[in-house]
C-alpha cells in the first residue's frame, strides 16, 4: 500500500482547513438593496442575527435552520417575520401580509469584502496628517461627520478638526489637545462643526484659540442642516480596558458593507473604510483604515482590532435623492 508523505498529508490538512474558514466566512453578512437603500443580515454568533435596514433600523433573529442552499431566521417581534436567505436572494412570511407563505423579499448577495477607499476619493475626501498632535480621535471623529455629510448633500464636504477640538472642550470644561469620541461628539451635538477652510488646523495646539463669527455661523448652519438627517450609532461605547468580541467585528463588516465607515478607538484611533475576509491574516482577515498619523490608507488585522479598540461608532446620513427624483 502506497504511503502518503506525512508534509502533504499536513498541506492537505492546512488547504482544507482555510477552504472550510473561507466558506464559514462567505454567509456572516447578506447585503440586500431596497426603496430605503443598503441593508444588512449579520451573523453575530451561535444562533443571534442582526438586521440592519436601509434607514438604520435594527431587528434581531434567531437562526432556525441552515441548509447548504438556504439559512432561515425569526424575528418573534413584528408579528413573527420568517426570513430565508439564499445565495443571491432573500424570501419571508409571516401570519398576516403573506399568510404563512414564503414570498420574495430582496435580492442580495453574501459579502467577503467591502472597499469605500473610491467613495472616499471621489468625494474628495482623502486622508489628511494630524502632525505631532495627538488628535486622532478628533480626526477620526471629523471624517466620519464629512463622509455623512457629503453624502447627504452629495458634495465634498470637508470639515474642521479644530473647530471639533475645541467644541469638545467647550462640551467637557477642559482645555486639552485630542478628546475621547464621545466628548467629540458631545461638542458637535452642542455647537456643531464648521468647514475646514472657516478654522484650519493648526501645526501646535493654541488653548486661546476660539472660532470666529463667521465659523460659529457656519457651523450653525450645518448642524441645523444635519438635524434629523445625521445619526449616530454606537457599536461599542467607551470601556477602560480595550479589547472587542466576534459579534462587534462581524457588526462592523455589516455597516462597512452597508457603505458607511466605522470609527474605531485605541490607543491610535482611526477610521475604518473597507474590510477584506483572509484566513491567511491573524484573525481571519483584514481591515482598511483611513489613518491621520501617516495620511494615507492602511490596512490592520482583524486580530489587532479586536484586542487594541474599545469604543466603536458610525455616522449615517440621509441620502437625498438625484435631482429631479420623486
Amino acid at each position: 500500500m502506497n504511503r502518503v508523505p506525512a508534509v502533504v498529508t499536513l498541506s492537505l490538512i492546512v488547504c482544507l482547513a482555510i477552504a472550510t474558514a473561507a466558506a464559514a466566512q462567505e454567509r456572516t453578512v447578506f447585503c440586500y438593496t431596497d426603496h430605503d437603500g443598503t441593508g444588512c443580515f449579520i451573523h453575530l454568533n451561535g444562533r443571534d442575527w442582526m438586521e440592519l435596514t436601509g434607514v438604520g433600523d435594527r431587528f434581531t433573529f434567531i437562526e432556525t435552520s441552515r441548509g447548504e442552499s438556504s439559512i432561515e431566521l425569526f424575528d418573534h417581534s413584528r408579528d413573527g417575520v420568517g426570513v430565508r436567505i439564499f445565495k443571491d436572494q432573500s424570501e419571508w412570511r409571516n401570519s398576516q401580509d403573506t399568510h404563512g407563505q414564503w414570498a420574495p423579499l430582496w435580492p442580495g448577495s453574501w459579502k467577503t469584502s467591502a472597499d469605500l477607499r473610491a467613495t472616499f476619493r471621489q468625494l474628495g475626501l482623502t486622508p489628511t496628517k494630524q502632525g505631532e498632535r495627538g488628535t486622532c480621535s478628533v480626526f477620526t471623529t471629523t471624517t466620519a461627520l464629512e463622509f455623512a455629510f457629503s453624502r447627504r448633500l452629495g458634495r465634498s464636504v470637508r470639515l474642521s478638526v479644530e473647530y471639533l477640538n475645541w467644541a469638545a472642550n467647550r462640551a467637557t470644561g477642559e482645555s486639552k489637545d485630542g478628546q475621547f469620541f464621545h466628548d467629540c461628539l458631545a461638542g458637535f451635538e452642542k455647537f456643531g462643526i464648521c468647514d475646514a477652510a472657516d478654522m484650519p488646523y493648526t501645526a501646535e495646539f493654541d488653548p486661546n484659540l476660539t472660532p470666529s463669527a463667521k465659523a460659529r455661523a457656519n457651523a450653525r448652519s450645518l448642524r441645523n442642516a444635519a438635524a434629523g438627517d445625521i445619526r449616530i450609532h454606537w457599536i461599542n461605547p467607551w470601556k477602560p480596558k480595550p479589547g472587542l468580541t466576534d459579534v462587534h467585528l462581524h457588526e462592523i463588516k455589516g455597516v462597512l458593507a452597508k457603505g458607511w465607515p466605522v470609527a474605531a478607538g485605541s490607543e491610535h484611533s482611526r477610521l475604518l473604510v473597507g474590510y477584506r475576509d483572509d484566513p491567511r491574516q491573524p484573525g481571519g482577515g483584514v481591515f482598511f483604515d483611513d489613518d491621520s498619523a501617516t495620511g494615507n490608507f492602511e490596512e490592520v488585522t482583524y486580530e489587532f482590532v479586536k484586542k487594541n479598540v474599545g469604543d466603536v461608532f458610525w455616522v449615517e446620513a440621509s441620502i437625498k435623492p438625484p435631482q429631479g427624483h420623486k
